[in-house]
């Protein structure tokens, strides 16, 4: 029974960050056909339902404490990797915030900044936009020194660069 309440939150987890991904669509595209007031209220719309996927998952951690016996699987471990004879750490799947999730954070950041930024002053609206949503592995600091938000937020960039989402002269000038 307690594997049945897991399951479901999942599945809900799932279908909200399906619908994130869609609105993360349509506001790249708006963007990208300088439709700002459009883009920036799928932008809105997305930050809502992200801060509400992050209550959601707030509710699958606090169900997986009271039920102590359910069983997650592999989201939720870390993985032990030999690397060159070092042994390192690395995060499991799933935990740590969707790399699609900062599509519409990214693209609100731009926005209010006229379409362009230096790469520092888009983390920083980022982070102000997506901390109620960020959770314990993604404040974590990664080897080099990075937070692991902040090294998320560059690959969900450079994956809008590769989607045709922003443009390269919006990447340089980040």
């Amino acid at each position: 029974m307690a594997r049945n309440v897991t399951v479901a939150l999942d599945i809900l987890l799932e279908e909200i960050e399906g619908t994130i991904d869609e609105l993360a669509d349509r506001g790249a595209r708006a963007f990208k056909n300088k439709d700002l007031a459009s883009a920036a209220q799928l932008a809105d719309r997305g930050t809502q339902i992200t801060e509400f996927r992050q209550r959601a998952a707030e509710l699958l951690e606090e169900w997986n404490r009271i039920a102590s016996s359910v069983i997650v699987g592999e989201i939720g471990t870390v993985v032990s990797v030999e690397s060159n004879g070092e042994r390192i750490r690395r995060l499991g799947r799933g935990l740590r915030t969707p790399l699609r999730s900062y599509y519409h954070p990214i693209l609100q950041a731009l926005v209010i900044m006229g379409g362009n930024g230096t790469a520092q002053k888009v983390l920083d609206r980022v982070e102000r936009s997506m901390k109620t949503a960020f959770n314990q592995y993604d404040l974590q600091r990664l080897p080099s020194g990075t937070l692991r938000w902040e090294k998320t937020a560059n690959y969900a960039r450079l994956d809008m660069v590769e989607q045709g989402l922003l443009s390269r002269l919006e990447e340089q000038s980040r």
